[in-house]
């Protein structure tokens, strides 16, 4: 109870997620206990992997909700937030959730941007052209967001 309440606050601290919530006692009791573990006979349960992609899902929706609401593209940023949701999600045991699967999910999204990434000035007649292609570029890579986990972890 009590030692594996103080793992989790050691393994948060170590893997420098101090936002990471702070085990509590059961309020009856006292004691510190986690919670049960989602697994039948050392298998995950389907009850366990529902929750797991319902907090991706969750997390994912965070994320294209920030992107979708900036006032300019910024694809360096995009690249940074969809790099950290998947480390963060890979690391998170709780979910265990493997980082090639998230990769192949959101491949499509990367690939949209990267070719917004791509786009040269050069590769145009007029700024308006360049313009013209960055913004639909832009709103491929946005559209591409739209993910469906719902076969995540099978």
């Amino acid at each position: 109870g009590r030692a594996l309440a103080s793992c989790h606050t050691a393994a948060a601290i170590i893997a420098g997620d101090l936002r990471a919530p702070l085990p509590m006692p059961d309020i009856d009791t006292g004691e510190f206990g986690g919670e049960e573990e989602p697994v039948e006979g050392g298998e995950v349960t389907e009850e366990a992997r529902e929750e797991a992609r319902a907090e991706v899902a969750k997390r994912w929706s965070v994320l294209v909700d920030r992107i979708s609401g900036w006032s300019r593209p910024n694809s360096t940023n995009a690249a940074n937030l969809m790099d950290k949701f998947v480390e963060e999600v890979a690391n998170d045991e709780s979910l265990g959730i493997e980082e090639t699967d998230l990769d192949d999910l959101i491949a499509p999204a990367r690939e949209g941007l990267t070719a917004y990434h791509e786009i040269e000035r050069s590769d145009f007649d007029n700024a308006k052209e360049y313009q013209e292609a960055r913004a639909d570029a832009w709103g491929e890579f946005v559209d591409a967001l739209d993910v469906d986990f719902s076969d995540l972890g099978e």
